[in-house]
């Protein structure tokens, strides 16, 4: 698969992104923030070419950490650094994808402050891969009223012993995580919005 060359994640989590987005409805919106190389958005259109995505990085690794973040071996400052954005592209492009794919790639450090400038299309799967606290806070804290009714959120490395920001930031945004089976991966369905029409709202 000519992904693997353009990403650090495991088989099985691959899997579950191509699994996630074949359920996705036609047209559907990806927002997919810390992505290396590209790996894990070129799996997901060979798998679903209809889905339009939005990406963030800095394509430049990974920012300061934060307290946060804190561990006897905490990711640091500069790793996973996918070589900027011209790289990022030519990745793309090398594999044949890059004129045909509809994504909307924005190099940037990932803040509250940062995100917010963007205009961001309304979400059917956010997908997080971002090591630190303080990018995967920001993603979700921006995109929490983004997300459709039955969107889902998902983060690599929730578990991952190198980055115990990532929990502390899940659970500040959202309430429940579940770990998804055979892979790095925790995910979070945002449930279907309950709507009531006039008569039902007299009848209350």
């Amino acid at each position: 698969m000519y992904w693997k060359k353009y990403t650090c994640l495991a088989d099985c989590d691959i899997q579950y992104l191509r699994d996630t987005v074949y359920k996705l409805p036609k047209d559907a919106h990806v927002v997919a923030a810390g992505v290396y190389k590209g790996g894990d958005v070129m799996s997901m259109y060979n798998k679903r070419p209809d889905l339009h995505f939005t990406v963030f990085d800095s394509f430049k690794g990974l920012a300061v950490p934060k307290v946060q973040d804190s561990c006897e071996d905490q990711c640091s400052e500069g790793e996973c650094n996918a070589g900027g954005l011209n790289s990022f592209i030519q990745g793309f492009k090398d594999v044949g994808i890059y004129d045909h794919i509809n994504i909307k790639t924005n190099e940037v450090w990932i803040t509250v402050e940062n995100i917010k400038k963007f205009k961001i299309a309304p979400v059917d799967f956010l997908w997080l891969d971002l090591d630190h606290y303080e990018p995967t806070f920001a993603m979700l804290e921006i995109c929490k009223n983004l997300l459709k009714p039955n969107s889902i959120v998902a983060t690599h490395d929730y578990d991952f012993f190198r980055c115990p920001g990532i929990r502390k930031a899940c659970h500040e945004v959202f309430p429940n995580w579940k770990v998804q089976p055979n892979t790095g991966i925790a995910q979070a369905k945002i449930k279907k919005k309950r709507f009531f029409n006039v008569k039902q709202l007299l009848r209350i």
